[in-house]
């Protein structure tokens, strides 16, 4: 009989389990589980991931680690064992069965991942593979001077061309929205909106707190730019890397969002009836800082967000996640940019908050660009109001 595998999440009551972490409680990581018992060295390092990624990192990398981990029980191999031949042989397996060379390099980097951390942490003596020709560092541990590791090769990643949300796709997919209640379909609006046209990731857009946007501040672009912008800072643990950062928002969606958590606004209304409902069954109702509320009152989690939008995508018949309104902000804004040099990129790469600026170029070959920040910004302001009037009739 095959073992099985699966994934528990931890909860407040489960401690560090003695993995020389900080001691305190680490909810929402996932532990995997072999015939339900903790797989130890994987929990610990989940762990260790939770602390410095965000959620939708650990959870790729979870599932990761959960098809190299099955392989190992499959062929009943000791991960401590393992050489870049058996790695090989796993990659091979799966480009044979069909698995994307991008997905490839996922899988690839998030395995690599856990033995570079099993070896800082002295569980093994060398690291058995790399994937990337990138300099080879030592992070210490046992084998700290231990030769570089043999490289595997995986194939070339090829840069496909961003798939973007058209005006026509966003509106349908807005009209679309199922939902009666007026303050719960200008929620979703307001929420797909951040992606559009601020380049939100889902994370970032459910983390977004009240205290935050009555903190926000008007931002000068230079002195020809005639209206201010609004810079908004995001809390780091609703931020891709937890790395934070600072977005510029078009004055047009502060507007929209100053409305909705105006007292008595839409907001206000959710909370109210999230009130009386506690208060019916006799519960407590602590209002969450978070702007964007369940109709029960509750954060919003960015699966829930991921669920109403593909619903309203698919009403509308158009294939989208909700990520893909972060590849249209990225086009939008190199639309509106006039500079197609090296300033173009930067533009791209500033108000979107790529990590790496190949990142960038990609929606820069496409489109003219403008070089300074505020001409795109304000040309992207009136795209958006041209396209509320339009809407208004």
């Amino acid at each position: 009989m095959q073992p099985r595998t699966r994934w528990v999440i931890s909860t407040d009551n489960l401690n560090d389990l003695n993995t020389g972490l900080q001691p305190e409680p680490r909810p929402g990581v996932p532990l995997l589980l072999v015939d339900d018992v903790a797989e130890p060295v994987v929990c610990f390092w989940m762990m260790a991931l939770a602390q410095r990624h965000s959620p939708d990192t650990v959870e790729t990398y979870s599932r990761a680690i959960e098809a190299w981990w099955r392989m190992l029980l499959l062929r009943k191999l000791r991960w401590w064992e393992i050489t870049s031949v058996e790695f090989q042989a796993w990659t091979q397996k799966l480009r044979q069965d069909g698995l994307k060379t991008s997905s490839l390099h996922t899988l690839g980097a998030a395995v690599c991942s856990f033995y570079k951390w099993a070896h800082a942490s002295g569980y093994i003596d060398r690291v058995p593979f790399r994937i990337s020709d990138g300099r080879w560092k030592s992070k210490g541990g046992r084998g700290a001077a231990a030769a570089e590791p043999p490289k595997v090769d995986l194939g070339t990643v090829r840069l496909e061309k961003p798939r973007i949300v058209t005006a026509e796709q966003f509106d349908r997919i807005l009209a679309n929205i199922p939902h009666r209640d007026p303050g719960l379909v200008r929620r979703d609006e307001l929420m797909a909106q951040c992606g559009k046209w601020v380049g939100l990731r889902r994370m970032e857009v459910v983390g977004i707190k009240v205290s935050q946007l009555r903190g926000v501040m008007e931002v000068s672009l230079g002195p020809n730019a005639p209206i201010p912008f609004f810079a908004l800072e995001l809390d780091p643990e609703s931020t891709k890397g937890k790395k934070g950062g600072l977005v510029l928002v078009i004055p047009m969606l502060v507007k929209k969002f100053r409305d909705y958590i105006a007292p008595g606004g839409y907001r206000d209304q959710i909370v109210e009836r999230a009130r009386q409902r506690a208060k019916r069954s006799g519960e407590n109702y602590v209002e969450p800082d978070e702007v964007f509320l369940t109709d029960r009152g509750a954060p919003f989690k960015r699966e829930t967000l991921s669920s109403y939008y593909r619903l309203s995508a698919r009403k509308a018949q158009v294939d989208s996640r909700f990520h893909r309104l972060r590849h249209t902000a990225a086009t939008n804004v190199a639309q509106v940019t006039f500079d197609r040099g090296s300033k173009g990129y930067q533009v791209v790469q500033n108000l979107l908050r790529h990590s790496d600026e190949k990142t960038s170029r990609i929606y820069i070959d496409q489109v003219a660009t403008q070089s300074e920040m505020y001409q795109s910004l304000m040309s992207l302001n009136d795209l958006a109001i041209m396209e509320e009037r339009w809407k208004a009739g």
